[in-house]
C-alpha cells in the first residue's frame, strides 16, 4: 500500500514539474507580448501599389473600411461568420478546446501543421498583432493575447472590430467596403445569400472569389448555408429561399462595357490593378505573407503602353468589346491590359494551329518549313473542315500554309501527329484538350483566357521556354525588407531550332499572309489571326503578334457571341490596331527581329523536284527554306538510267469478280536499286488524287464498281541508296468492270 502511494506521489509530482515547467516556457516565450486595443482598428491603407516607375498607383478601391455597428446589420450577416468560422464564440473565452483538439488530431494525420483551431477573437488577434508565421511560438503569443482581449473587449465589441478588419479580397477590408465592392450595397442591405457569400470568401479570398473562381465560391457558400440552418440561425425556409436566390455577384468594373462606334472605347479602369490583387492574393496565402500589414506592392505596368493601347482603339471596333494585353518577354511581365468587358474564356480558332499543331510537328521532326500538304476536301471520318475562303491551293508548303491558315493542312498534320502528342504538348501549357480533330482549327470545350495565349505566343520568343507573364515584381515590407519577388519559373517546350521556324513562319505571316495588315516599317514583327464565325457572320477576332522584346494579343468580340459586322475578322480590326500599337512603341522602344540558331541553315531547292514531284532536293534555281542541320535536303542523286524511258515499267491488272489488282514490272533493273513500285492516282472530274502505292511484288487491290469508269494513273519510281527516284507517269486507259471481263494480252496501257 505505501509503496502504490510512493508512486502515486511520485507521479503526480512529475506532472506538476512538467506543468510548471511548460507554464515557464510559455511566460518565457510570451512575456514581450502586449495587448494594444488601437490595433484592433485598420485607421489607414495598409497595402500600396507603384507602376514600373516606382509611382503610387492611384487606388480608388483600396480605402480605408468604412466602420459598421453589429446592430445595424441584419442579424444573419454577423451569424454567417459565426456559423462558419466559430460556432461557439458566445460560450467560449477566447479559445475553443474542441477545435483545438480536432485540429491537432488532424495535423497528425496528416503530418503538417496546416491546422490552428483558431476562434473569431484569435483570427482577430493574428490579424492585428502577430503574422501569417505558423509556429507553436506564435500560437502561444496568440493563446494569451486573445486570453486579454476577451477581459478587456465584450464579445461585440469583438465581433464588430473583426468584421470591420477583415480582409474579403480586391481591396476590400471590412464587410461595409466588401458589401460595396462586390455587390454594389450597403452591409446593411445583405441578403442571406450575399452575407454567406462574403463569409465563403475570407478563409482564401483568391480561391473562394465569386468573380475569379464562382464554381469554389458557390461550393463554399453551400457549406456556410447550411451551417448557419443546422446552428439555427436561418430557419429551413430562408435556407431553401438562400439557395435558390440568383447570384448577383458585382464587381462593377467587371459590367463597364465599351461605348460604341460613334463614342470613344471606355476601358475599365484600373483594371491592371485588379489583376495584380488577384495575383497578390495568391503570393500572399502561398507565401504566408500577412495583408495585415503594411506592405509595398510593385508591380510591371507601364502606363504610357496602357493608353496607346486604349488610343489605337479608337474607331476600330466597330461597337464590339475590345481587349489588348501587351507582356515583356525578357522580365516574363504583364506591362499593359486595356478591356472594355469583363473576362471569359475565348474558343481560341486558328491561334492554336502554331503552337498546338506545327510547332509540335517541328519539335518531332514530322515536318518542315518546305513540306507540301494537299489542300483539297477532305472527309476526315465524318468531320468535314473547310477552308475560310473556301478555296483550296493543291500541294501547299507548310509555310504557306501557316501564312494562309489553311484549315485542311492543319488537320491533316494534326491526324499526323496524333491526338496522344497533342494532348501532351497542350498539357505542357496547362490546358486539357478534348478529343477529335476539331481542336486543330480552335475547338476547344473551355475555351483559352487571351492571357493564357499571350503567355503560350511569349514562348516563342524565349527560345521555346514557356512562362506566365506576372503583373507582381516584388512585395516589400515598411522597412524594405523583401518579402516576394517574381520567381520567373521557366519550361522548356521547344527547341530553340523549332522556335525560329515557327518565328520564321508567322513573319511572314506579317509580311504577306492573313496578318499582313499589321506589316508596317518601324516594327517588323511575327503574327498570327484568328477568326470564329458562323455562316452569317463572325463573332470573335484575334491578331497576336510578337517580336524578341514584346507580345501582344487584341481581342475583338462580345461575351454572348453576337455576330459581328462581316468586315471584323482577324486580319481586318485587330491587326490594324496591332500596327499601329507597335508603331507608337517602336519610338520609345527598341523593337528587334529574331536571329537563326546555330542548327538552322538555308538551303534552296531544286526547282523541277519541288514543283513537280513535291520532292526536296538541293538545288540552285528553287525557293529558299530554313531547315533544322540533320533534316536538310541532299544533293539530287546522280541517275544512273535513262528515266525518261517509256517502255521501262510495264503496268500489269488482274480482275477476279469485281476485285482489281494492280501491279507493275521494271523492264530494266535498275543497278543498285533496291526497290521500285508506283504511286497511284485516280482521276476524278480532271481531278487527280492518289489512291494508294504499289511497292515491288505487292500489287494494289480495290473493290469496283458494276459498269463504272476508272481512269488510273501510275507514277512508277525506283530507290537508290535510300531516295525515291521517280520516273514518267503512265496513264491507264478506262478500266470498266464487267461480268464478262477478259485480261489483255497486248501492250493495251500504250493504246
Amino acid at each position: 500500500m505505501k509503496k502504490a502511494f510512493k508512486i502515486i506521489l511520485f507521479s503526480l509530482l512529475c506532472v506538476c514539474a512538467a506543468i510548471f515547467t511548460l507554464w515557464g516556457i510559455y511566460e518565457n516565450i510570451t512575456s514581450s507580448v502586449k495587448l494594444d486595443v488601437e490595433k484592433l482598428t485598420i485607421k489607414e491603407r495598409n497595402i500600396r501599389f507603384y507602376n514600373n516607375k516606382g509611382e503610387l498607383i492611384d487606388d480608388n478601391d483600396g480605402k480605408t473600411p468604412e466602420p459598421v455597428k453589429t446592430e445595424d446589420l441584419p442579424p444573419y450577416v454577423p451569424n454567417a461568420f459565426i456559423a462558419v468560422e466559430d460556432k461557439r464564440f458566445y460560450s467560449h473565452n477566447g479559445t475553443d478546446g474542441k477545435r483545438i483538439f480536432k485540429a491537432f488530431l488532424n495535423n497528425l494525420k496528416s503530418f503538417s501543421y496546416k491546422e490552428g483551431g483558431s476562434t473569431i477573437s484569435q483570427q482577430l488577434i493574428k490579424n492585428t498583432h502577430l503574422g501569417n508565421e505558423k509556429s507553436i511560438a506564435r500560437k502561444l503569443c496568440e493563446i494569451k493575447l486573445t486570453r486579454k482581449l476577451e477581459k478587456k473587449l465584450t464579445k461585440k465589441q469583438i465581433l464588430e472590430a473583426y468584421l470591420n478588419g477583415i480582409y474579403f479580397g480586391n481591396g476590400a477590408y471590412g464587410i461595409e467596403n466588401a458589401a460595396k465592392i462586390y455587390f454594389n450595397k450597403h452591409a446593411k442591405d445583405l441578403t442571406i445569400k450575399e452575407s454567406a457569400v462574403l463569409a465563403a470568401l475570407i478563409k482564401a479570398p483568391s480561391v473562394y472569389s465569386p468573380t475569379a473562381n464562382p464554381e469554389k465560391s458557390d461550393m463554399r457558400t453551400a457549406v456556410v448555408l447550411r451551417l448557419m440552418k443546422e446552428q439555427g440561425f436561418i430557419t429551413p425556409k430562408q435556407y431553401e429561399e438562400a439557395v435558390s436566390e440568383k447570384n448577383r455577384t458585382l464587381l462593377s468594373a467587371n459590367d463597364e462595357t465599351s461605348g460604341g462606334e460613334n463614342e470613344k472605347v471606355k476601358p475599365i479602369k484600373n483594371y491592371y490593378l485588379k489583376k495584380v490583387r488577384d495575383e497578390f492574393e495568391e503570393i500572399t496565402e502561398k507565401n504566408k505573407i500577412s495583408v495585415y500589414s503594411k506592405l509595398n506592392v510593385y508591380t510591371y505596368l507601364d502606363e504610357e503602353a496602357e493608353k496607346i493601347m486604349a488610343d489605337a482603339a479608337q474607331g476600330n471596333t466597330e461597337d464590339n468589346n475590345y481587349t489588348a494585353i501587351l507582356c515583356d518577354n525578357r522580365s516574363n511581365s504583364v506591362k499593359a491590359i486595356v478591356t472594355t468587358s469583363k473576362e471569359w474564356n475565348l474558343p481560341p480558332a486558328s491561334t492554336v494551329k502554331p503552337w498546338l499543331i506545327y510547332a509540335p510537328a517541328f519539335e518531332e521532326n514530322l515536318l518542315t518549313e518546305a513540306t507540301k500538304i494537299l489542300d483539297e476536301k477532305t472527309d476526315f471520318n465524318g468531320f468535314y473542315p473547310t477552308n475560310n475562303s473556301n478555296k483550296y491551293y493543291g500541294f501547299i508548303s507548310v509555310k504557306e500554309c501557316i501564312e494562309k491558315s489553311l484549315n485542311i493542312p492543319a488537320v491533316k498534320t494534326a491526324a499526323l501527329l496524333k491526338e496522344k502528342t497533342m494532348k501532351r504538348y497542350a498539357k505542357k501549357f496547362g490546358i486539357e484538350l478534348n478529343d477529335g480533330l476539331g481542336v486543330a482549327l480552335g475547338g476547344i470545350d473551355n475555351g483559352i483566357s487571351l492571357k493564357k495565349t499571350t503567355d503560350i505566343y511569349s514562348s516563342f520568343a524565349k527560345n521555346g521556354y514557356f512562362t506566365e507573364n506576372r503583373y507582381v515584381k516584388r512585395i516589400e515590407n515598411e522597412k524594405g525588407e523583401i518579402l516576394y519577388k517574381n520567381p520567373e519559373k521557366k519550361e522548356k517546350i521547344f527547341s530553340s531550332e523549332t522556335t525560329f521556324l515557327i518565328n520564321n513562319c508567322l513573319y511572314s505571316a506579317a509580311k504577306n499572309g492573313t496578318a499582313r495588315k499589321i506589316s508596317n516599317k518601324n516594327a517588323e514583327v511575327c503574327a498570327k489571326t484568328g477568326t470564329n464565325g458562323r455562316k452569317n457572320g463572325n463573332y470573335n477576332a484575334f491578331c497576336i503578334s510578337y517580336s524578341p522584346e514584346y507580345t501582344l494579343s487584341v481581342h475583338i468580340g462580345n461575351p454572348t457571341n453576337k455576330i459581328m459586322s462581316s468586315s471584323v475578322s482577324g486580319g481586318t480590326y485587330p491587326a490594324i490596331i496591332s500596327s499601329e500599337i507597335w508603331d507608337k512603341l517602336s519610338i520609345k522602344h527598341k523593337i528587334s527581329k529574331f536571329t537563326a540558331p546555330e542548327n538552322i541553315i538555308k538551303i534552296r531547292l531544286d526547282k523541277t523536284s519541288y514543283d513537280k514531284d513535291c520532292t526536296l532536293f538541293q538545288g540552285d534555281d528553287g525557293e529558299e527554306f530554313y531547315f533544322k542541320k540533320g533534316f536538310e535536303p541532299q544533293p539530287l542523286p546522280k541517275k544512273e538510267t535513262d528515266t525518261t524511258d517509256k517502255d521501262r515499267f510495264a503496268p500489269e491488272y488482274d480482275i477476279k469478280g469485281c476485285i482489281l489488282s494492280l501491279n507493275i514490272k521494271d523492264n530494266k533493273a535498275t543497278k543498285g536499286a533496291d526497290n521500285f513500285g508506283a504511286d497511284i492516282y485516280v482521276i476524278n472530274k480532271s481531278k487527280k488524287k492518289q489512291i494508294g502505292v504499289i511497292e515491288k511484288n505487292q500489287p494494289f487491290t480495290m473493290t469496283l464498281k458494276e459498269n463504272y469508269s476508272y481512269f488510273f494513273v501510275l507514277k512508277p519510281f525506283t530507290i537508290l541508296d535510300g531516295k525515291k527516284i521517280y520516273h514518267n507517269e503512265i496513264t491507264l486507259p478506262e478500266i470498266k468492270y464487267k461480268h464478262s471481263n477478259k485480261i489483255p494480252t497486248d501492250d493495251w496501257w500504250n493504246k
